[in-house]
């Protein structure tokens, strides 16, 4: 049981919490968006278990590098097992193979399994004793051999962890693992075994299967229940059998031991080792009887797990790695890291704490690194919402190109996908783009190669009344620096495309001020309260959970103070004024002084309470007590900010202890300050923790009670206060309260609290209260300073940004141009062309670049933007005298005319990197090969129809390049395993594009594989320019000759589509590169002239079939993927097409539960022979219905049939 919150964030009572030793999503390559060279940073915020970090070393385990991994998570239990995992696994680096592999095998049950048997057990407290030992300090822990390449970042974290490995060691008594037991099948029963005859379905594995999405349910189902029925992962029969010669086995202590109590057992009941690895080679082959299948199963994923092993005891061998652990709170680590970078976003006085409920003072070294090449933050802004997460994490993204940040959301954060980031942003998407300095990949692109299909499928089979799941994993990056003509004019940089805005303030006011309203929208507008209770208990969206307090605005108003030049107080005292005046939010009065407080503790605005002594106030609320009173109130000189401390009582907190804990809900605290029917302010962030606390000199040392609700302590609340604000009138007069937030979920506590909602109540002369003049802690003294130090923040503006731009809003908050001004020097020719009354030419020649003619002179110093615009609609402002041009266009997204349209697929170099800047890499090599038989392939089907747009789905009268380059993409996916409507039953292994008459280039196909990182497949394949040498060799021909063993397909393009084309090569390059470009390599010295260079020509063609082997030096491998539309983008299903969806599932989940089989296609799917393709959709699938006039064209419906009509009727015929 905890309180979950943290300051930037409101707090929440959450009684039910759980503990999450293993991941509930596949395992992510890390690297897999950024190019590894030297020593690459790696930041894992709430980084789960191993999963990711094992499984990007396997996957970049040809990299010649050093991987500096920092990873953070709040649960200590977390760290203490993948430190044991990790330390055991490199300590066996030495022995022989079948000891070895033994080894592993016993890793493997101790770090996924409930139960294990004695000597396991034995093997566990043995290894847990010698991670105790070595761990008595962080010198010592530093000097033992695993401190070579496991750290720790402060003894505070390495006292939690070592805590969990003393509790791993001991010997737990019969009861308390027969009491484990008991909890294990508790959760199955309550959960999932609904009756014997009838267990419910699970669902949520099948992100695991990869392209074959919910045909993979029942097995993944079946293999969920059978882990939780067993205690083992399901498949391992011989695991099971020795638990049961071994009495049954004992309960694994690194799964049952956590935060709670060690007679508890809190796994989340969703938990499934299973779900963290790559399942989908497994479902190729999935036809087998379902013992067997079960069995290959197992021995698949141990098969991951075992290399995954072995590259780290390589990584380990070879000293290149090195992982920083972090015990604390993600968002409180991020800011504490900027302020040992000297560029902290907010003052010291908002993260006193390594983590919620926890007195121990966040001190870290100044060591650390911080500065990182990549930033994953796992699902933390499900936790905290995304407005306090890119405040924090954002400053610590390295400026380097090609560096990524990802956030990822599991829960649904708008009721309709497209509206998912413009939603949990508060704000329109280009704007908060430019604030934070990064933008959604996806968004400037339009293109990405992860799928979504399943969450399509999902959304469509969860009922209403239940948090939908909708996984959405995005990378931001810096827009411009996906611009390689940016990257070439800021060469001096380092490759830095940070930038200052200049902006309006009363623009800007007005803006944040619409942000602010929507922030609290949901849990504060009384317009819309019964829409949202009503929201809450059907579907409810993950902005009804309320994240944001006044403080998430302040860190806001900090963040956009970094990249943003603006009369600031003129700015922020006219958006106070609107909040001050505001009535549509309940709370809004009541937490002005929060606001004033966290505004003038980070030095952004100051409201003249802070700007005098406290009792010098001048207020109509009362008079001012002098000086003489007992404590800190009494001195003379008084800070205007201190702390206060509430002390509530055990027995007050009975109104959530002693009810069901279903009912408790999660409700939200805060702290009041109230004077009768004067005035009433109210703190949002404050901290909470349980213990007793002892005040000396003013300061308070507080002794923390770690059983948190389930102990005997009273609970501590504590935050800042305006000082003025405890002198007003007589102290007994003022009341501090812990009380209840109200919002629609929190209705049900005002029949036990009343209409305030007070859960406890004290004045200034009790004893539950105390005024500090700094934050209590565990350590006596670490707090000091942090409420007087003057907090001015070392901002990124001190040194002048290589772009400098002014932005333009309109009254909606939405960006209306960006403008570049360039001055020429007195003197210079352009200036001189200029007063001479040349005529002046401007051309975007990239997305954020335009070039400037002035007569005849060129300017070779470019107009860059900080953002993709639409040159098209540009505007020029020309001052002859003054010798300036000025340049002003709409910003563009992917929907949007201009920006990338440039330069569909970028592929940007750097400091000699090279590398696709929005298509991730993929190694072949180590991706399985998609081995279904073509019987057994309608899972493609899905997966490619549910990558277009309901826009691109409707596209008739002319079809786009892209989407033209989508269904050839599709046509050679499809046709290389013999699905191709006119080859049916075929492979197609030689793809031909021409022009009316010319062939452009061939794509031969080597393998259609599954793409573990991205859930989708992608065509393993070669390219060859139709070059004058290629096309005269005589092996060349031969290969073109009709009585070929192998069948070739030609696909016919314009010129657009060609053009296309040309820009995707290279990026497909990128994507699989192995090998290095050469100095004088053509593309890096002039990648604007060649389409690809021939460094790559005649590598790794080992694998290419023999039939090409002849003209293999004339090829360069490439990765193909099957490209989706972005769904936080643009609509990707309407309703028509998800009812016709749940239709053929509903059907297909039918005639399954009728056979009792699996959802995959049997030996009796029709096969490709019998195959219709549509003329509308280009679904292919058996029995569609023909156009009844010429009997030529099929279609699925009617629908599909009139859509493609004004095509069709051209043609149309009896």
């Amino acid at each position: 049981m905890l309180i979950i919150g943290i300051m930037l964030t409101s707090t929440y009572v959450n009684l039910k919490s759980f503990f999450y030793p293993i991941g509930n999503t596949p395992a992510a390559n890390l690297l897999r968006d950024y190019r590894p060279h030297d020593a690459v940073k790696i930041l894992a915020i709430g980084c789960g278990d191993v999963r990711n970090i094992m499984f990007t070393l396997w996957s970049n385990q040809e990299a010649e590098c050093t991987f500096d991994f920092t990873a953070c998570d709040s649960d200590p239990a977390v760290l203490a097992r993948n430190v044991f995992l990790l330390t055991a696994v490199a300590c066996n680096a030495e022995s022989a193979p079948p000891k070895q592999t033994e080894h592993i095998e016993r890793l493997w049950r101790a770090y996924y399994h409930f139960y294990v048997t004695s000597t396991d057990l034995a093997f566990i407290q043995e290894h847990a004793r010698q991670l105790y030992t070595a761990s008595e300090s962080l010198p010592t822990w530093n000097q033992s051999p695993f401190g070579a390449y496991l750290k720790f970042t402060t003894e505070a974290t390495l006292t939690e962890v070592r805590r969990i490995w003393l509790s791993y060691a001991q010997t737990r008594s019969s009861q308390e693992d027969s009491e484990s037991r008991h909890a294990i099948n508790l959760v199955f029963d309550t959960h999932y075994n609904i009756s014997e005859s009838r267990p419910s379905i699970v669902g949520h594995g099948v992100r695991s299967a990869g392209a074959h999405g919910l045909w993979a349910t029942p097995q993944l189902n079946d293999a969920f229940h059978a882990f939780w029925r067993t205690g083992v992962v399901a498949g391992n029969r011989k695991d099971v059998s020795a638990l049961s010669q071994d009495g049954g086995g004992r309960v694994n202590p690194l799964m049952a031991i956590s935060l709670v109590p060690s007679s508890k057992f809190n796994v989340h009941y969703g938990s499934d080792p299973l779900l963290g690895f790559h399942l989908a080679e497994y479902f190729d082959l999935a036809s087998q009887a379902a013992d067997v299948g079960m069995e290959s199963l197992a021995l698949l994923v141990k098969s991951q797990f075992s290399k995954w092993c072995q590259t780290f005891i390589s990584c380990v061998a070879s000293r290149a790695i090195n992982i920083m652990h972090h015990c604390g709170e993600a968002i409180n680590f991020a800011h504490a890291l900027q302020a040992i970078k000297g560029s902290d976003t907010l003052s010291p006085l908002t993260r006193h704490y390594v983590k919620p409920w926890s007195a121990v003072p966040l001190s870290l070294p100044s060591t650390l690194f911080t500065a990182y090449h990549v930033i994953d933050t796992s699902n933390v802004i499900d936790h905290v919402g995304i407005l306090s997460l890119l405040p924090a994490i954002v400053p610590l993204l390295s400026e380097v190109c090609g560096s990524v940040l990802y956030t990822e959301s599991l829960l649904q954060g708008a009721e309709e996908s497209q509206n998912f980031l413009s939603t949990v942003l508060h704000s329109d998407v280009t704007m908060s783009s430019l604030v934070f300095g990064v933008a959604p990949v996806g968004y400037l692109l339009g293109t990405m190669t992860d799928s979504t299909h399943i969450e399509h499928l999902l959304e469509m089979s969860l009922a209403k009344g239940r948090q939908k799941q909708y996984r959405m994993r995005l990378p931001w990056r810096r827009a411009a620096q996906g611009d390689l003509e940016v990257l070439k004019l800021m060469h001096g940089s380092g490759g830095s495309a940070s930038y200052r805005l200049n902006m309006d303030p009363h623009e800007l006011a007005a803006y944040f001020m619409q942000v602010y309203l929507a922030m609290f929208r949901e849990s504060e507008d009384i317009s819309i309260k019964l829409e949202v209770l009503k929201r809450m208990m059907t579907t409810p969206l993950v902005n009804d959970l309320g994240f944001c307090s006044r403080l998430s605005l302040v860190a806001l108003l900090a963040t956009a103070k970094r990249t943003i030049s603006t009369d600031w107080k003129v700015c922020i005292g006219e958006l106070v004024s609107m909040i001050e005046n505001n009535r549509s939010l309940m709370v809004s009065s009541n937490s002005l002084q929060e606001l004033y407080l966290h505004l003038h503790a980070s030095d952004l605005w100051s409201a003249e309470t802070f700007m005098v002594e406290p009792r010098a106030q001048l207020n109509p609320w009362g008079r001012m007590r002098p000086p003489g009173e007992s404590g800190l109130l009494g001195k003379h000189n008084l800070p205007a900010i201190v702390h206060i401390a509430l002390v509530v009582p055990r027995r007050s907190l009975v109104v959530f202890t002693e009810q069901p804990v279903e009912k408790v809900g999660t409700p939200g605290l805060h702290l009041s300050l109230s004077n009768g029917m004067k005035f009433e302010n109210c703190f949002y962030a404050i901290d909470t923790f349980f213990g007793k606390l002892e005040e000396i000199d003013d300061k308070a040392q507080v002794f923390e009670d770690h059983q948190g609700w389930a102990g005997e302590a009273d609970l501590i609340v504590t935050c800042p206060v305006p000082t003025w604000s405890l002198l007003l009138d007589r102290r007994k007069d003022l009341n501090i309260s812990l009380s209840v937030n109200t919002s629609p979920a929190t209705m049900q506590y005002t029949k036990k609290l009343g209409v305030l909602m007070r859960v406890f109540t004290a004045n200034l002369e009790s004893k539950h209260v105390h005024v500090l003049a700094h934050a209590p802690s565990s350590e006596l003294g670490r707090n000091d300073g942090n409420l007087h130090s003057n907090h001015r923040a070392t901002l990124s503006t001190e040194i002048a940004p290589p772009i400098s731009a002014a932005v333009a809003l309109q009254r909606d908050g939405t960006v209306q141009c960006i403008k570049v001004t360039k001055n020429y020097a007195t003197g210079s020719r352009e200036s001189k062309a200029l007063k001479d009354g040349a005529t002046v030419a401007i051309l975007q020649v990239s997305p954020c670049v335009f070039m400037a003619t002035i007569g005849d002179v060129q300017s070779p110093k470019g107009f860059v933007l900080p953002f993709p615009v639409d040159g098209a609609a540009c505007k020029i402002r020309i001052a002859r005298k003054s010798s300036w041009i000025e340049i002003s266009a709409p910003t563009s997204n992917a929907l949007q005319p201009g920006g990338f349209k440039h330069d569909s697929f970028p592929v940007v170099s750097h400091g000699g990197s090279v590398m696709a800047w929005g298509m991730g890499r993929v190694n072949p090599d180590l991706q399985p090969q998609v081995m279904a038989s073509i019987s057994t392939l309608a899972f493609l089907q899905p997966l490619f129809s549910m990558a277009l747009s309901e826009r691109e789905r409707t596209c008739v009268n002319y079809i786009p390049p892209l989407l033209q380059a989508k269904e050839v993409i599709r046509q050679m996916c499809l046709g290389s395993v013999g699905l191709h409507p006119d080859s049916p039953g075929k492979k197609v292994r030689l793809f031909m594009l021409k022009d009316e008459s010319t062939y452009q280039f061939f794509i031969i196909a080597n393998a259609l594989r599954h793409d573990r990182d991205t859930g989708s497949v992608f065509l393993d394949a070669f390219y060859m320019p139709a070059t004058r040498d290629l096309i005269a060799l005589k092996s060349f021909q031969a290969i073109l000759s009709p009585n070929i063993n192998h069948h070739s397909l030609v696909i016919n393009a314009d010129a657009e589509d060609i053009k296309l084309w040309q820009s995707l090569i290279p990026a497909l390059v990128e994507r699989y590169r192995s090998w290095e470009h050469v100095e004088n390599c053509t593309w890096k010295t002039n990648p604007s002239k060649a389409s690809i260079c021939d460094c790559g020509l005649g590598k790794d063609v080992s694998k290419m079939s023999s039939d090409f082997r002849d003209i293999a030096r004339f090829a360069t491998r490439i990765a193909i993927p099957a490209m989706s539309a972005v769904p936080y983008l643009e609509s990707m299903t309407s309703q028509e097409s998800m009812d016709r969806l749940t239709d053929e599932m509903q059907t297909a989940s039918l005639e399954q539960r009728q056979q009792q089989q699996p959802l995959i296609p049997s030996s009796n799917t029709p096969n490709a022979s019998n195959m219709d393709v549509c003329g509308h959709c280009r679904t292919i699938k058996p029995g569609l219905k023909a156009c009844t006039r010429c009997e030529k064209v099929k279609y699925c419906n009617h629908t599909c049939q009139k859509a493609a009509w004004k095509t069709h009727k051209k043609e149309c015929k009896r």
